[in-house]
């Protein structure tokens, strides 16, 4: 990928998150981003959480603790649907 491109695609990805941490997906859908310490609350609450790639655009639930450790945090964030 050609540096022009990887900096165009970077400011569409900063693009959809916006000042109240609610990240945007192409197709409409939104997150509310968590940081990790509230990640962990709600995990050990029982509660629903997600891990987001936003550059790939996709979600998977996290359901065990090998789930909460299993982040990049370049690329991925810890979400709940956003209401």
């Amino acid at each position: 990928m050609a540096r022009g491109t990887i900096l165009i695609f970077f400011n569409k990805v900063l693009n959809m998150v916006n000042k109240n941490n609610i990240f945007t997906m192409e197709d409409g859908f939104q997150w509310e981003i968590k940081t990790t310490e509230e990640a962990r609350e709600l995990f050990h609450n029982n509660e629903e959480l997600y891990i987001v790639n936003k550059l790939e655009q996709t979600e998977r639930g996290v359901h065990t603790k090998e789930d909460l450790e299993d982040i990049n945090q370049q690329e991925e964030f810890y979400a709940i649907e956003f209401y």
